[in-house]
């Protein structure tokens, strides 16, 4: 036993060494955008169109309408498509429209075709770009969760005025405001997801905009009309006209949405299942997971079967070698990457809330359990044959695409206040 645990400790030395390049080296890239920032924004600005999908009301929906309505461009239409008129979000979206003194051209509607063979949202989304003019020439998409500042749209637009660049996106950025251990959990979680899109150059669908031209070239039929999600199929188009992927650090969107640890555990399977369906790296994600995953979880089960043998001195070593790997892989990156998005992304009018000495042990805790919690996750998503989003299954056949299994409206979860946190439905 004592053999097994000295052999375990150079791993467990080395296991940090990717997680804190990584981070690093995103770092670099946040620091590098703080320092030069874009002179492109008065470049381009052609027509766009900004698309919203929604399927119930998301706690911030009236928020994100009101600052979709208010962005410093010169020429643009917001379109939303509303899973049907009796959704929750129609109201929602008829008072935030009503309460607003913009006169930016709005539609809403309902979703009218859904298609059994894709996701609602990518039914809403083909149907939306369908319907628009020919004069619009970027179009932009966004979640409900997304909270736009006012520079939004002429942020995410402008590098495209660069020939080369075929897809702009931002990413999502959770911070903990309550103590839920699904609310902690899933904020370490995306942190790591956050540097992994960055580097695999997928674009996120709650921040992304492209040519029209672009996207009417590829056919959003062939490309969504077998797809539970829009933003990764997106990938391999720019990929197939050699386009780069541009992340704009400037768009990393807040995210202060509470949640429970069940929610999490759903929401994280749903988006590696994503990633198994539609990323060519996917048996590399997945091999990595795993390898993240059993450091932690090999040395402290080996400590805990060395303590039932009486083998102390090997305990220790097991121990340590996960104090190692938890500190150097876990906690160390991630006190770095939230100092450097503080940095980053904070303003003084909209603070990023720090981890205050309450919520503290509470994260400790959560982040103990992440690994075993990722090894589930991990693992259900390679199994998966179906997953749930917002009330509606979904069933993966054989050839990867997906089939709605029955069509029901939302119903509503409670969400009393739009101004208190309240738990998002998955």
């Amino acid at each position: 036993m004592n053999t097994i645990a000295l052999l375990l400790l150079p791993i467990a030395l080395s296991m940090p060494a990717f997680q804190i390049l990584a981070t690093w080296a995103y770092l670099a890239v946040l620091r590098s955008a703080k320092s030069n920032p874009s002179v492109e924004t008065d470049l381009y600005q052609p027509k766009a169109a900004i698309l919203l999908s929604l399927r119930g009301p998301d706690p911030f929906l009236g928020d994100c309408v009101t600052a979709l309505l208010n962005q410093a461009y010169p020429e643009y239409e917001l379109q939303i498509i509303v899973d049907s008129a009796t959704d929750p979000a129609w109201e929602i979206v008829q008072r935030a429209i009503a309460q607003s003194s913009s006169t930016v051209p709005v539609s809403v509607r309902p979703l009218e075709q859904r298609r059994s063979t894709c996701s609602l949202k990518c039914s809403a989304l083909i149907e939306a770009v369908e319907a628009l003019d020919a004069s619009v020439e970027v179009i932009a998409f966004v979640d409900a969760d997304t909270l736009a500042h006012p520079q939004w749209l002429q942020q995410l637009v402008a590098p495209l005025g660069d020939d080369n660049v075929g897809i702009t996106t931002g990413n999502r950025w959770y911070t903990p405001v309550g103590d839920q251990l699904g609310t902690l959990n899933r904020y370490a979680w995306n942190a790591f997801a956050v540097i992994a899109t960055y580097f695999s150059k997928l674009p996120w669908g709650g921040t992304m905009a492209l040519k029209a031209d672009l996207l009417r070239q590829a056919d959003p039929l062939k490309l969504w009309g077998n797809a539970l999600c829009e933003d990764v199929p997106l990938r391999q188009v720019a990929i197939d006209r050699q386009l780069e992927v541009r992340f704009v650090p400037s768009l990393l969107s807040v995210n202060r949405e509470e949640c429970d640890l069940p929610s999490f555990i759903r929401w994280s399977t749903r988006q590696l299942v994503l990633t198994r369906l539609y990323h060519p790296t996917w048996w590399f994600t997945l091999a990595n997971g795993l390898w993240a995953c059993s450091g932690p979880i090999a040395n402290l089960s080996l400590a805990a079967i060395a303590l039932l043998t009486h083998h102390r001195l090997a305990a220790g070593i097991f121990l340590l070698n996960f104090a190692i790997i938890f500190l150097g892989s876990i906690i160390l990156p991630l006190l770095v990457l939230e100092k450097g998005i503080q940095a980053a992304i904070a303003t003084p009018s909209a603070p990023l809330p720090m981890m205050t000495r309450d919520r503290l042990p509470k994260l400790l805790i959560s982040l103990a359990i992440s690994p075993f919690i990722s090894l589930y996750t991990l693992l259900a998503a390679a199994w998966a044959r179906s997953i749930q989003w917002r009330g509606i299954t979904y069933e993966i056949q054989s050839n990867q695409q997906a089939h709605m299994v029955e069509y029901r409206p939302y119903r509503s979860g409670h969400f009393a206040n739009p101004n208190i946190l309240t738990q998002k439905s998955l």
